[in-house]
């Protein structure tokens, strides 16, 4: 198996030109049998509305310059032209969400660039329906390109109400394609989002559809469920020949099998190209196959013209609805994977000492970027915490605390930050003593807690009708620059407030 690189780059192009041969030789190759057949599948997902050029990271902590869409469309644009007729371009869903050009526009702006990319389909992701579902499908009329979507529907209706699958043909192969959403969109997507829809049991669906394209040499899923969860589905459901996955932003550098099924993702804010080479038996499937991910920096590929101007003028857009000076950040704002982190730290503290709580709580999954030293701009704020929900202060017994927080040590402090807590880690790694602002935590005792109306979907706990939240009537990016202009500059902390995450996540 091949894991292409970027400094492999320019020799899979080598092998693709040479490969373009066989490519055409294709229908006198079927009239001598039914031989194995090449197809290039180009994949992304999980791209959040990151289009423009940028500096980021890669898997390391190394800073490189991202090529952003521009690039990633030459790069598809690439292998098309030199693999005419064999080469599929799919995406996995969560366009939407991430940067403000995507939230100022509902979406639309993120259609724009993707009927630039032109996949050939993409599955809808749980930021698709951050808008609303009228916005959605505003966006959705937008696009060119088919959105497929077979396990979420309206109430009452027997059928989806996108197009839930659809078949393509690449030289003489026919490929079956298949749309899939999380089925926990409920638990992951604001639920005032989702008033009429219903999601129906991925399993089941998949197992249907493979029924109704038997014939097809050629079956793939696009997930948005996640790397475990396509994983489960590959084990349980015989039959699907590979899956293009989102919503984990695994990097798989290569593709994985389950079962018989072959697995690929491609990160996320398309900071990768999936590029995997399939070698195709009718009746029988995938025979080999070999691929991995290209790497989408400045010097991958010249950026496509069309694009890089749509870009440029959306951040020309954006830059003048939020390029606003708010503080100075005195050291960068990193995410960690586990334990404590200073921006987890200095957000909790913000809208714990904006609402007047006595605890703020914030989960790293809330936090969608890294942040430079330097001048913070409010388009800053949008893009560190871009979903716009609303800080409300719910009263939290300390049972509760130590149990959601003995939860989080147990899977390695992965999920949750706060403010006005010390937590000690006891000989099992899990939670012994606990602090608020000083004072020995109490069992009993109900305390004062700020955090987004979607953290506090995580903390609620279900018949339990004293824990009735207070919406601030603030979003939380608007209580973070209210914050940030109150301090001016930003001095980020790390004190070791957060003993089991670190203890777990060591082991």
């Amino acid at each position: 198996m091949i894991t292409w690189t970027l400094s492999q780059a320019s020799t899979w192009r080598r092998h693709a030109r040479k490969a373009l041969g066989s490519v055409l030789l294709l229908p006198l190759l079927l009239a001598c049998g039914g031989r194995e057949q090449m197809i290039i599948i180009l994949h992304t997902n999980d791209m959040h509305a990151w289009f423009a050029p940028r500096t980021g990271t890669l898997l390391d902590t190394t800073q490189v310059e991202l090529g952003g869409a521009p690039v990633l469309a030459s790069l598809i644009r690439q292998f098309r032209e030199q693999n005419p007729g064999a080469t599929l371009y799919l995406d996995g869903g969560d366009f939407f969400q991430g940067t403000p050009i995507s939230t100022l526009s509902e979406g639309m702006a993120c259609m724009d660039v993707l009927n630039l990319l032109a996949p050939d389909a993409v599955a809808l992701g749980n930021h698709e329906f951050d808008y609303g579902m009228v916005a959605q499908r505003r966006a959705l009329d937008h696009a060119v390109f088919p959105v497929l979507q077979a396990n979420v529907r309206m109430i009452g209706r027997p059928h989806p109400y996108t197009q839930s699958d659809m078949m393509v043909r690449r030289g003489e192969l026919q490929v079956a394609l298949l749309g899939l959403n999380t089925e926990e969109l409920f638990q992951v997507a604001d639920p005032r989002r989702l008033e009429g829809v219903r999601v129906d049991s991925t399993h089941a669906t998949v197992r249907k559809w493979l029924e109704r394209v038997k014939k097809a040499d050629l079956k793939i899923c696009l997930s948005h469920g996640g790397f475990h969860s396509d994983s489960l589905l590959a084990l349980a459901v015989s039959g699907i020949d590979y899956i293009v996955g989102a919503h984990s932003h695994t990097v798989l550098q290569k593709p994985v099998q389950v079962g018989k099924t072959w697995i690929v993702q491609a990160g996320d804010q398309g900071r990768w190209l999936g590029v995997d080479t399939l070698y195709v038996k009718p009746g029988k499937g995938i025979t080999r196959m070999g691929g991995g991910l290209i790497s989408v920096t400045r010097d991958a590929a010249p950026p496509a013209e069309d694009v890089k101007a749509l870009v440029d003028a959306q951040e020309a857009q954006v830059n003048a609805t939020l390029g606003k000076a708010v503080a100075t950040l005195a050291a960068p704002f990193t995410r960690t994977r586990h334990g404590e982190s200073a921006v987890g730290n200095w957000l909790c503290a913000a809208i714990r000492q904006e609402s007047g709580a006595e605890i703020g709580l914030w989960n790293n999954g809330g936090i969608r970027r890294d942040l430079p030293a330097g001048p913070l701009k409010e388009r800053d704020f949008w893009e560190l915490s871009p979903f716009g929900n609303e800080v409300v202060v719910a009263p939290v017994k300390g049972s509760r605390l130590r149990a959601l927080l003995a939860n989080e040590a147990r899977h390695g402090g992965a999920h949750m930050h706060f403010d006005g807590l010390r937590v000690a880690a006891g000989p099992d790694g899990l939670p012994s003593v606990m602090l608020v602002n000083g004072k020995p935590m109490e069992e009993s005792r109900v305390y004062r807690v700020a955090m987004t109306d979607y953290v506090w979907g995580m903390v609620r706990e279900e018949g339990d009708s004293l824990n009735t939240p207070k919406g601030c009537g603030v979003l939380d990016r608007d209580m973070l620059m209210a914050r940030a202009r109150k301090e001016k500059t930003i001095r980020p902390v790390v004190d070791g407030r957060w003993g089991p995450g670190q203890t777990r996540a060591a082991n």
